[in-house]
């Protein structure tokens, strides 16, 4: 059986005749400019990138050499690293010869700081194995500002004095930095002080408590340092980070999508979840890149995103639509584009209905939902506290008004949402009102004289209310 570890060493991107259980879905194929792993969960293929990792450790053990490892920090990397720690604590793998460089750190940042790079590091990884303290490297986050540039070529010195980066890990970002490498970083650009995108500042804004609390720089190691290493291994995970991974893996060789420059390097591998793969071309529409079996499922995919792709309803979708998108096939196999916009237009009008829950006493046959038993007992994952009413609010009361049993589960409790220095302007500004228009709001109950205290101080007013005019 072949390991996963053959699979991510392979640098053509190609998989051999079978595949392992836990290994890519498929192999790279056409459109794909980048070697592409697809595997089912993002489980899987940390254990995969964690294999290859381990692997070329034992392996520069074994020449009496140093593993030079460059590291990333993020949600991306950490399950690789937790595989790694198993690793060390199981399988006795040892991490004594490892050398490791990290891509980037917010500038201004402590080191203890809870955002800080440094610290995520210890957290994740370096204080779990038995790497020497002195033998990894996180970019200086407390430097003045005219030290940065002396620094960040002192950086890029111990690379190269360290034999060079035998393997960079990387995670993209939403607008395709790799690093802090933001859109419009250059391709030949090395280890530096970088403004941060508001994009980039905004999805950190949470950990930071907001916005305005968030760092507007960032030290990285350039494109030209990360292109500069022997192996480059890309993680992305989850739906949001699938067009611009397409963009990076499809699209051209652009600045505006700095993950793109990996295009350019002999060996280079895009690891990803089926969610980040969902717009490439293989996974979107497969039948314009091999042959597919046209069962049902496939059919109304096809059907549907031809509709929406050429702005048709279903109903006028014609031979030559289908003839001149890559579904010839299609037209074979079920016969006139007429036939097949009638079977789909009528499977997708069964999925629409008035009766969310079932309606009782009706013919299911063509119904979404059965009739039986009349009154269900309902459960609503919510990502957020109020998705549940933002996006199918209608449905949910309808569910109620009809009788049904309906419970919510938020998936999160929405703290994090508010940053708590607008909780605590908000709550400021309900103090200074009902002062200023003499309002006594009643104690919650067990609600102690300590608990008052924050409020109840004097602070200057952060808003100069009207006054009444009768």
């Amino acid at each position: 059986m072949i390991s996963e570890s053959t699979l991510l060493d392979n640098p053509d991107g190609q998989l051999p005749a079978a595949a392992p259980t836990g290994g890519p879905i498929q192999s790279a194929i056409t459109y794909e400019k980048i070697p592409t792993h697809i595997y089912a969960d993002a489980k899987d293929a940390s254990r995969a990138v964690a294999q290859e990792i381990a692997d070329l450790i034992r392996q520069k053990q074994s020449e009496g050499k140093p593993c030079v490892l460059g590291l990333a920090t993020g949600s991306s990397p950490k399950t690789v690293y937790a595989e790694l720690i198993r690793m060390h604590r199981e399988e006795g793998l040892s991490f004594h010869n490892v050398v490791s460089f990290n891509l980037d750190e917010y500038y201004p940042m402590e080191p203890d700081s809870l955002q800080s790079y440094w610290r995520f590091m210890r957290e994740q990884l370096f204080d779990h194995v038995d790497i020497p303290a002195g033998n990894y490297h996180v970019p200086d986050g407390t430097l003045r500002t005219d030290k940065v540039a002396e620094f960040a070529k002192q950086y890029e010195a111990e690379i190269e004095a360290a034999g060079g980066l035998d393997f960079q890990l990387l995670g993209i970002g939403g607008n395709g930095h790799i690093g802090f490498n933001e859109p419009g970083s250059l391709i030949n650009s090395h280890t530096r002080l970088m403004m941060l995108d508001n994009s980039t500042r905004a999805a950190a804004s949470v950990d930071f408590g907001g916005l305005p609390k968030t760092p507007r720089k960032a030290i990285t190691m350039g494109v030209s340092s990360i292109l500069g290493a022997r192996r480059v291994v890309l993680l992305a995970w989850g739906e949001r980070k699938a067009p611009v991974i397409r963009g990076a893996v499809e699209g051209l060789v652009t600045e505006l999508n700095p993950a793109s420059y990996l295009q350019t390097h002999p060996n280079a591998l895009f690891v990803i979840d089926e969610a980040a793969a969902s717009e490439l071309t293989r996974m979107k529409t497969p039948w314009l890149v091999d042959s597919v079996v046209w069962d049902n499922k496939m059919k109304k995919k096809a059907v549907t995103y031809l509709s929406l792709t050429l702005g048709k309803p279903v109903l006028k979708l014609t031979d030559r639509d289908y003839n001149d998108n890559g579904m010839s096939d299609l037209l074979a196999q079920y016969g006139q584009a007429y036939d097949i916009n009638i079977d789909v237009f009528n499977q997708l009008q069964h999925t629409i209905t008035g009766w969310p829950g079932g309606k009782p006493n009706a013919d299911d046959t063509n119904r979404p939902e059965r009739a039986l038993p009349a009154h269900k007992r309902c459960l609503i994952f919510s990502p957020h506290p109020d998705d549940d009413i933002i996006s199918m609010g209608g449905t949910f009361q309808r569910l109620r008004d009809q009788g049904h049993e309906v419970h919510v589960g938020y998936q999160t409790s929405g703290n994090i949402a508010v940053a708590d220095d607008e909780a605590l302007r908000f709550a400021d500004y309900v103090v200074d009102f009902n002062t200023k228009f003499g309002i006594k709001s009643p104690k919650p109950p067990g609600f102690s004289r300590m608990q008052q205290l924050p409020f109840a101080r004097k602070r200057t007013p952060k808003w100069t209310l009207p006054r009444c005019v009768t």
